[in-house]
Parts: structure tokens; C-alpha cells; sequence
């Protein structure tokens, strides 16, 4: 999955650690999988605690959901005024055509181990138990999402739980409640990171910064969703090798807008399309 393609990148840099001082995860996104944010955030934690690099989260249009349970353990989260964010929570949902089946004259045969072996069956209603069970899978993860917002944010558990009712906030809302750190839009970003860089005795005033972005083919460009959520992410292998050292792949990497200055920084760009 795109995910494991992100993972790969963040250990790339934790690997080598020495080359960087700090990374920005720029954040596009409307949410994703939960296994994804798990395997996300799991990374972002080996980036601090195994290579002692700071990292922050910058929220441009949308970072809910998935998209802020891997903002919620960075170093710092910077998002703009009209930022949508929040929208802590799980959701499991599928569609019932019975009824559509019944019409066409569709019947099922159903031979089966178990009375719950076909549960999410899409050609009848759920069973009480059955929604039951979905929604002690769904609970489960709520309280890990909880728990990675209260850790990371450092706001007790029952006070998220209160703010986590699945609504969105607008970055200045989030910046109220406790659930960003400061608003302002790139150069805030960078200034930012700057500060925690400086934090770590390195002088921040004069980082470099180097740009990983995706570049699309055409036949990518003609189709219809080129820009994916948390859990299709952009394939960037190459850049375990732009992070060695091989600035042809960063050259590759970066796009005509993009200004790459050489090592230091290393800012991670997500994008997707709200409402994906």
C-alpha cells in the first residue's frame, strides 16, 4: 500500500539520520485506514525516539481523521485558520442490497461454518449481534485513537473523548482546544521547525531545505484520482535513495516548483482529495 511506501521513506531518514535534522509531514488528507495511521505513526515515533529527529506536522487544507492521528504524535502541529481537522473517530460502513437483489431476482446460497461467518453480508441486514460485534471492533480502535490524542497532545483521556465525537474543527478552533500548537501557513512551518532544530543545540536559522514530492505520469494525470488518502498514498521509493545521498533521485523527485537546497530538512508531502 501507499503506506508501506511512506514507512519505508521515514525509516529511509531515520536510517540515516545524520543527514537530517529535522522532517515536516505536510498534510493533505481527508483520512485513511486505521491499520495505515497505525503503521504511519509507529514510524514517526522510530524518527524521534530511535534518531532523535524532530518532527512536525503541517496541516494544509484538510488533515482529519487518520490524517491528524499521525499529526497527533509529532513534536509540534502547525495549521492554517481555515484548516479542516478533527474528525476523531472510527467508522466501519458497508450497503445492504436485499432489497435491489430481490428486485432483479438475485437470490444467495449461503453454506457456512459459523452463524457469524458471513457477517457484512451486503444481501441482508445485519443481525443485532452481528452490529453488536462490529461495534466492539469500532470501540476497540476509538480508545486507541483516544489514546494516541492523549499522549501525544498531553490532554487527559476523558477530555478527548469529549472533543472526539467525529466533528471536524477549523484550525482555529483546533488551536482553542488544545489540538494544535500554532496557526500560520509555510513559513510558520518552517519557522517552526526551526525553533525545535534549535531545541536540539543545532543552529535552525540556516536550514536547508530538500522537497519530496510525486511526480505523475500522464496516463496517471487521465485518470480519474490522482490524488490519494492516508491509505493510497504516493508511491516514492526512490527516495530511500534521494535520502542516501543520490541527488539525481532528488532531482527526479522534485518538481519544476520545487526548491531543493540541499540536506537538513526533509519535508514528507501527502495529498488527497476531501471527502476520498
Amino acid at each position: 500500500t501507499g503506506a508501506d511506501d511512506v514507512v519505508r521513506m521515514l525509516d529511509a531518514i531515520a536510517d540515516d539520520s545524520d543527514s537530517w535534522d529535522a522532517v515536516i509531514l505536510e498534510l493533505d488528507t481527508p483520512g485513511g485506514s486505521v491499520l495505515a495511521a497505525e503503521e504511519i505513526t509507529a514510524a514517526i515515533k522510530r524518527l524521534k525516539d530511535d534518531a532523535d529527529l524532530p518532527v512536525l506536522a503541517w496541516m494544509r487544507g484538510t488533515a482529519a481523521s487518520a490524517g491528524y492521528y499521525v499529526s497527533a504524535p509529532t513534536d509540534r502541529i502547525v495549521a492554517a485558520d481555515s484548516t479542516f481537522t478533527g474528525s476523531i473517530g472510527v467508522i466501519l460502513e458497508y450497503y445492504v442490497a436485499e432489497k435491489l437483489a430481490d428486485k432483479v431476482g438475485v437470490s444467495q446460497v449461503v453454506i457456512k461454518s459459523g452463524k457469524l461467518k458471513d457477517i457484512g453480508n451486503p444481501l441482508r441486514a445485519a443481525t443485532p449481534e452481528e452490529r453488536q460485534l462490529f461495534q466492539t471492533i469500532i470501540d476497540e480502535a476509538y480508545g486507541t485513537f483516544v489514546g494516541v490524542v492523549s499522549k501525544g497532545r498531553d490532554i487527559p483521556e476523558d477530555e478527548v473523548r469529549k472533543l472526539a465525537d467525529g466533528r471536524i474543527y477549523t484550525g482555529t478552533q483546533a488551536k482553542e482546544l488544545g489540538l494544535v500548537d500554532e496557526l500560520g501557513l509555510r513559513r510558520d512551518a518552517y519557522d517552526a521547525v526551526a525553533k525545535l532544530i534549535d531545541a536540539k543545540g543545532v543552529d535552525g536559522s540556516d536550514i536547508e531545505v530538500v522537497e519530496f514530492r510525486r511526480s505523475y505520469g500522464l496516463l496517471e494525470l487521465l485518470g480519474a484520482d490522482v490524488q490519494p488518502s492516508l491509505d493510497s498514498l504516493a508511491s516514492i521509493g526512490d527516495v530511500a535513495k534521494a535520502v542516501r545521498g543520490d541527488s539525481g533521485a532528488i532531482q527526479r523527485l522534485a518538481g519544476p516548483d520545487t526548491h531543493q537546497l540541499g540536506g537538513g530538512l526533509a519535508r514528507l508531502e501527502y495529498r488527497a482529495v476531501i471527502g476520498g
